[in-house]
């Protein structure tokens, strides 16, 4: 892949999508932390989903992140242009990652109607951005939309968790702010070098995950 142009920054994305950007809602890269109707959002998706995470799966993230994180977000960023048809970056050292996923049947087939989109809580209370919301047939040939998540993992042996807390946030808070959406599955899309892995959730089971998740936070944190 050639660089033809410089790639689209994720407010410019935003625009773009189908899906239109909800109002009064802003992201700092800088700091990753959101600001609606001129209110900072006190916790993100992340920070709510980890806050629980055992220590030592917590010192291990942050002493892996060196590896993952600039992966991540070179993949996470080829991603983005590839559903806009915008400038499509080089895969520098990410290749064995990026071939297998963009062959995927998930990026051929699909299309996109919201990608890297921003979402809050109503009540303000937490807010995230959601990877990919997608469009396309089903194996039925009826057309399925799909929210979905990428993950890159570090070889072909990774393990794979469980991002039903995740994903039900994003459905959440989706549903307020786009009523007529209607989500059919959840999706983690697990990207390993060579190959890529879909875990498929209900979208019911994300929604019950995130709920619990939200009402341990609740009682963990008195200011909520």
């Amino acid at each position: 892949m050639t660089t033809t142009q410089k790639p689209l920054t994720k407010d410019q994305i935003q625009e773009t999508s189908l899906l239109k950007p909800i109002p009064h809602l802003s992201f700092d890269e800088a700091s990753h932390t959101y600001t609606y109707k001129g209110q900072l959002i006190p916790v993100s998706v992340t920070g709510v989903c980890s806050f629980d995470m055992d220590i030592i799966a917590r010192a291990r993230i942050e002493a892996t992140r060196g590896d993952w994180e600039p992966r991540g977000n070179h993949l996470h960023q080829m991603c983005e242009q590839w559903w806009l048809g915008e400038a499509q970056l080089e895969p520098g050292p990410y290749a064995e990652w990026s071939d297998a996923l963009f062959s995927h049947p998930l990026l051929t087939r699909y299309k996109a109607i919201g990608v890297e989109l921003r979402l809050v809580d109503k009540r303000a209370r937490y807010a995230g951005s959601c990877d990919f919301i997608l469009e396309g047939p089903g194996s039925d040939g009826k057309t399925r939309r799909l929210l979905c998540d990428l993950k890159t993992k570090r070889s072909a042996s990774s393990a794979i968790g469980d991002h039903k807390k995740q994903l039900g946030a994003y459905v959440k808070m989706a549903s307020d702010f786009y009523p007529t959406l209607w989500i059919d599955k959840c999706l983690i899309v697990n990207s390993f070098p060579g190959r890529v892995e879909i875990t498929t959730y209900e979208t019911q089971d994300c929604l019950d995950a995130w709920d619990e998740q939200w009402g341990r936070f609740e009682a963990w944190s008195p200011a909520f």
